[in-house]
């Protein structure tokens, strides 16, 4: 899986069948909301994102997101199969063994990475034939101050992220 730096905490949702060895494919990005808030020289950005599983199977999905260099996630949400979670932080290796052990159990994990340089990876399993995936997430950052100006930037560039045009 290969991720441009210049996505700006525009996730990717990559699929593919469940149990299965092949290549993840990008999942359909239905829908995208970005809502700023800017108090001084502080952005809170949340990214809302509406994701679709066109298969007709069950399928195992990673979400990659980065953030802005100097952001750090304050909340992360996500819905599958009609549930919503929070996602909690936690020592890494305690939060790998939570995940193995309910893949183990046949019940519904997630894990969220850091991967380096502000890019996360959220892993999902399983995801319901053709239903919708939801993740919101929230990051503050701190903005730089030039000469009396405050500059905030979103790249909201979803080409070649989905295999479809955002409705």
């Amino acid at each position: 899986i290969f991720i441009s730096q210049d996505l700006s905490a525009t996730g990717v949702l990559y699929v593919r069948p469940r149990w299965s060895n092949v290549e993840y494919d990008k999942m359909w990005i239905k829908n995208i909301d970005v809502n700023i808030n800017i108090q001084d020289q502080v952005a809170e950005t949340t990214v809302d994102q509406i994701f679709y599983n066109e298969m007709d199977q069950s399928v195992e999905a990673i979400y990659i997101f980065p953030l802005p260099e100097n952001a750090m996630i304050t909340k992360l949400v996500y819905w599958f199969n009609g549930e919503r979670y929070d996602a909690e932080i936690r020592e890494r290796q305690d939060a790998v063994n939570a995940y193995n052990n309910k893949l183990q159990q046949w019940l519904d994990p997630a894990l969220l990475e850091y991967l380096g340089d502000n890019m996360f990876r959220l892993s999902i399993v399983p995801i319901d034939p053709n239903s919708e995936v939801r993740t919101e997430v929230t990051y503050v950052e701190m903005l730089d101050y030039d000469f009396g100006k405050i500059e905030y930037k979103y790249l909201l560039n979803t080409y070649e992220l989905s295999p479809k045009p955002v409705e």
